[in-house]
């Protein structure tokens, strides 16, 4: 498993889905016409939280958000090929952490569906 802490970003590339793959594809004009040199093209995002002492992914998609354990949010060959770690520069404060931790707890409770259109 890939070492994270709570607080950290992940980056995913596109899989084998539509949307993945047409926000992968949509990714890839918006860097070649903005001169973005980054490396990876990805088409979805997630923060790591740190929830009752276990690392768990907090995510939006199509269900609203989500918060899973982090082997079961991706397996452990999507660990590996599709997952990208970003850490903060500056690192949050254990205060900063909370917060984080429990407003994705709060808005993993919250009915919220992900509305394609709005982000589009």
């Amino acid at each position: 498993m890939v070492k994270v802490k709570a607080g950290d970003i992940i980056c995913v590339k596109p899989g084998h889905g539509f949307v993945s793959n047409a926000i992968g594809w949509w990714m890839k004009l918006y860097k070649k016409k903005n001169h973005i040199t980054l490396e990876g093209v990805y088409s979805h995002n997630a923060r790591i939280v740190d929830i009752w002492g276990e690392l768990y992914v907090c995510e939006a998609n199509a269900k609203g958000i989500q918060t899973q354990l982090l082997n079961k949010a991706y397996t452990q060959k999507e660990w590996e090929k599709r997952v990208d770690v970003l850490v903060p520069e500056i690192p949050y404060s254990e205060e900063e952490v909370k917060l984080i931790n429990r407003l994705s707890v709060n808005y993993s409770l919250t009915i919220t569906r992900y509305d394609y259109m709005l982000s589009l």
